[in-house]
C-alpha cells in the first residue's frame, strides 16, 4: 500500500495509529495531495474503521487522535461587471450556454448544485407578497428554506418551460457537477474572466460584490 507497509491490502488488526500518521504522510509525501485532499482520503477510510468497530471487527479506533480538520479555502467572488460579462455573452455551444444559464440561476438564488439539480416544480410556489418564491428543503442542512425568485432567475426557468414539467419534475437541465464545473472554466475563459472558482462543485454560489 505504502513504502512502509509495501502491500497492498493491510488487515484490519493492524491498523493502528501508527499506521493512520503515517497514511497521512505517505499522501503528502509521495502523492504530493493537498491537504484537503488528505483529509477527504482519511475520513473515506475512517468511515470503514467506524463501520469495523460497529460490527466489533476491530477493538480500538486508531484515529481516536488523529485530527486533520478542512482548511477554508480562498473562495474568488465575481464583482457586478464579472457577471455583467457571463451574463451577456453570447455562446453558440449550446452546452455553454445551458452551463451559463444554470450558474446565473444559483447566483440569484443561492441554491447549491444539489439543490439545484433537483428543484422541482412542486418546490416553486406563490408566497403571501404574491410573488414566487422556491420553498424547499436543503440538503447539506435539511433546514426549509425561502427564496425569493428575482426576475432574472424567472427568466431562466421560462426559457426551460418549467411551467409545462411534471408537479415533481425537475425544471432545470442540469448535468453532473464534475461537468458542470469543466465546461463552466471554459466559459471563465472565455469571458476572459481569470479568477479560479468551482461554485457548482462546491455547493455554492457567487454573488455578485
Amino acid at each position: 500500500m505504502n513504502y512502509q507497509y509495501k502491500e497492498k491490502d493491510i488487515l484490519l488488526r493492524d491498523l493502528k495509529q501508527e499506521f493512520v500518521a503515517s497514511f497521512d504522510l505517505y499522501l503528502k509525501v509521495v502523492f504530493q495531495n493537498s491537504h484537503n485532499t488528505v483529509v477527504k482520503h482519511c475520513k473515506n477510510l475512517k468511515a470503514i474503521i467506524n463501520l469495523s468497530i460497529q460490527y466489533q471487527w476491530l477493538e480500538h479506533n486508531p484515529f481516536l487522535r488523529h485530527k486533520t480538520p478542512y482548511k477554508e479555502g480562498n473562495k474568488s467572488i465575481l464583482t457586478k461587471e464579472e457577471l455583467a460579462v457571463i451574463e451577456g455573452k453570447v455562446f453558440t455551444i449550446p452546452r455553454l450556454e445551458q452551463v451559463r444559464d444554470l450558474f446565473i440561476f444559483q447566483c440569484y438564488t443561492g441554491l447549491a448544485f444539489s439543490d439545484m439539480k433537483i428543484l422541482t416544480k412542486a418546490e416553486i410556489q406563490i408566497g403571501i407578497d404574491g410573488n414566487r418564491w422556491i420553498i424547499k428543503r436543503r440538503i447539506k442542512t435539511d433546514q426549509r428554506s425561502s427564496i425569493p425568485l428575482l426576475p432574472k432567475a424567472i427568466k431562466i426557468l421560462d426559457k426551460y418551460n418549467w411551467q409545462i414539467k411534471q408537479h415533481n419534475e425537475s425544471v432545470l437541465p442540469v448535468l453532473s457537477n464534475q461537468k458542470l464545473n469543466g465546461y463552466l472554466s471554459e466559459i471563465a475563459g472565455l469571458c476572459g474572466i481569470l479568477k479560479k472558482s468551482s461554485p457548482m462543485l462546491e455547493g455554492e454560489h457567487l454573488l455578485p460584490q
